[in-house]
């Protein structure tokens, strides 16, 4: 098997297993993490440790405005007053982390081929292909999370099976939230259907869990924010990417008139996530390695399922590392990414250091 700092393929190249050319740079793809791959403190280790990453993270805090001093108090907690999987602080804090970890990632001189985000985490890929400004992104996550914030309870939950076996068992108002693997599916919906067809699941003999979130993201009960972002992203400028971006809604390129019509954007609450297929179409362009650009290794856990992972052809790695590890271990686990990516940290993690601000 190749190493990450190894060379890798032809640029541009569609086939699998082709003779990489020699000084030719690895084919990089950036996996960023959506809503359930919170945990408690994520992020919080290496924000204490290295200044690179709590210079972006504050530039994040600082776009929005009040409600980001707030949001980092809450975050930098040890009792926080918000739950986990509250939308106004699992979502700003998903994106912050993912954005903030591939901005770092950029300027240690990694040039990404393409970027695939998981819901919310689409949001921070784009923002870094430079289809919205900072500024623009948080706009839109400030007024979609106001909105969701007072909006139906109701939650997800993911299922170990696929969306056919499962679709007997779904009661009216719960959908296909999102489709992780070939036998790992999320459903969505308000909480009493939910909890139905949670019920039929499991009297049919499906093992499911819920996924940490307070929202019904994904399902027909988020319709109502779709003209919410719609007129909130009114008169902001956005561009077509410059790095690919792979559609999570689409499971295909996100094209240049995708990402300048605000109603794809807006219609990401009320659509699944179809991961799964967007990761096929993107091992299809032969990357080198799969880096999970966010918290934990929920993403690469679910890549290593597939063949072209489980054969060698693609790596993959994660920045922070597990959850179970705790904070304390994210500098070491990022520095050690960062060593096998063959770039250079910024400057030696003190591991003393406290950011004040």
């Amino acid at each position: 098997m190749r190493t990450l700092g190894s060379p890798g393929r032809v640029r541009g190249s569609s086939r699998i297993g082709e003779e990489p050319r020699i000084g030719e740079e690895p084919r990089s793809a950036l996996l960023m993490p959506g809503q359930g791959a919170q945990y408690a403190g994520m992020g919080t280790g290496l924000y204490r440790a290295l200044p690179a990453f709590a210079v972006i993270m504050d530039e994040v805090f600082q776009a929005m405005g009040a409600g980001g001093d707030e949001l980092r108090s809450e975050w930098l907690a040890a009792d926080p007053v918000l739950p986990l999987e509250h939308v106004l602080r699992s979502q700003p804090l998903l994106f912050a982390i993912d954005y903030a970890l591939g901005r770092l990632l950029m300027s240690l001189g990694l040039r990404p081929a393409i970027l695939l985000g998981h819901s919310v985490g689409e949001l921070a890929a784009a923002t870094l292909a430079g289809v919205f400004d900072l500024d623009g992104a948080v706009r839109v996550l400030t007024h979609r999370g106001n909105h969701l914030a007072s909006g139906p309870a109701g939650g997800m939950v993911a299922v170990a099976a696929s969306a056919e076996e499962i679709a007997p068992c779904l009661r009216p108002g719960v959908g296909i939230g999102a489709v992780n693997a070939p036998r790992q599916t999320v459903i969505a919906g308000l909480d009493e259907p939910l909890r139905a067809t949670t019920t039929a699941l499991r009297e049919a003999g499906f093992i499911s869990a819920p996924v940490f979130s307070l929202t019904p993201f994904h399902s027909t009960a988020l319709r109502p924010v779709v003209d919410v972002i719609r007129h909130a992203m009114a008169g902001l400028p956005l561009r077509p990417p410059a790095i690919a971006v792979m559609s999570g809604y689409t499971a295909r390129h996100l094209t240049d008139a995708e990402a300048v019509d605000p109603l794809y954007w807006a219609h990401h609450d009320v659509d699944p996530v179809l991961f799964w297929p967007a990761l096929e179409s993107l091992l299809a362009t032969a990357p080198d390695r799969l880096i999970e650009c966010g918290p934990g290794q929920g993403l690469v856990t679910l890549a290593r399922r597939h063949p072209d992972i489980r054969s060698g052809r693609c790596e993959v790695l994660s920045l922070l590392g597990s959850p179970a590890r705790g904070a304390d271990a994210e500098a070491d686990c990022f520095e050690s990414a960062v060593t096998r990516l063959a770039l250079r940290m910024p400057k030696p993690v003190a591991r003393n250091d406290r950011v004040s601000f």
